[in-house]
Formats: C-alpha cells, structure tokens, sequence
C-alpha cells in the first residue's frame, strides 16, 4: 500500500469538501456541475503528481470524467500513462505511484476505474476489448507530460479506424483526436 503522507490527507479532505459544496450548491447542477467536479478532480491529482517530482508520466481522464460530465455518483475514470521501459530497462512498478493518485479519490468517496499503463498496453487491450477501445476515444490531459497523452490520443484513434475498417478522420466525431 502506498504511504498517505499529511499532505495527501490534506488533499483527501479538500476534494471531498470540494464535492459536497458543489453538491450542496443549489446553483451548480446540469453540465456546470460536471465541470465544476471534474476541476476538482483534476486539481488534486494534479498536486499530487507535482508532489511525486515524476516527469515522465502522464494522468489520462477517461469517458464522462474526460468530457467533464460527471454527476454527484459517477464514477471517475482515470489512467495513469507510464513510459515503456527502455530497451535494457527494467521495468518500474508503478502500483506504488498509482495507489498514492487513487487514494484520495477513494478516501474522498469517489469510485473510480483506474489503471497504470504504457501506450502499448493500452493499444493492446483496446484492439482486443471494445469498451477499452471506446474508452479510449474519450480521453483528455490532467497532468503531468502533454505529449505522452497527444500520442496516446493519436495512436487510439488509428487504433479504432484500424479495427473498425475507417479511416481516422472518420473518427473524429466521436470525440476521438486524430
């Protein structure tokens, strides 16, 4: 299990007074509340992976946490994109940096569906998986390296063309980068 450092609990208590103002917030409902909550969302674990001084990763948000159109029970869909490990790397566990992203979520309340993946593993899954595959159509950058997720973006939705026989323009529609 990863340590929760006070900090973290700080954050942890932040997010979930976070969401139930905006629960409470008679003014905040319909798509505002998606965004209002996403932002949320995204600024905790943004700070958390600051705190984690790693460079080369990036938080993914996916499905209806990605187009910020969460409600008060959605669940938060997230990923963590890892680098391959370098040709004579080994490779990291992560499981430790991740737990310590998905504590607070789940400290807070929220239910999350949540991985550690390289783009490959991701591609992997998704060529063989639907709702991998479709879940990756809805993607958008929280933290960490921009690029890392653009290729992810761009590799997803060849990915989709390729398995459903169109080309990738054909995609962009259904919320995919090309």
């Amino acid at each position: 299990m990863a340590h929760r450092s006070p900090l973290d609990q700080d954050l942890t208590s932040a997010l979930r007074a976070g969401r139930d103002a905006l629960v409470l917030d008679t003014t905040t409902r319909g798509i505002d509340f998606g965004v209002e909550l996403s932002a949320v969302i995204d600024g905790t674990l943004a700070a958390i992976l600051t705190r984690t001084a790693v460079e080369d990763v990036c938080i993914v948000a996916l499905g209806s946490y990605a187009r910020r159109e969460l409600c008060p029970g959605s669940d938060v869909d997230v990923l963590l994109l890892v680098p391959a490990p370098g040709r004579f790397a080994k490779r990291r566990d992560w499981r430790p940096m991740a737990e310590r992203l998905w504590y607070p979520l789940w400290d807070a309340g929220f239910v999350t569906g949540h991985s550690a993946r390289t783009i490959k593993e991701c591609l992997a899954l998704a060529a063989d998986d639907l709702d991998a595959r479709t879940a990756l159509l809805d993607i958008r950058f929280v933290a960490g390296d921009p690029q890392l997720c653009e290729e992810l973006a761009v590799r997803a939705t060849r990915c989709a063309a390729r398995c459903c026989g169109e080309s990738p323009d054909a995609l962009v529609g259904c919320g995919a980068t090309p």
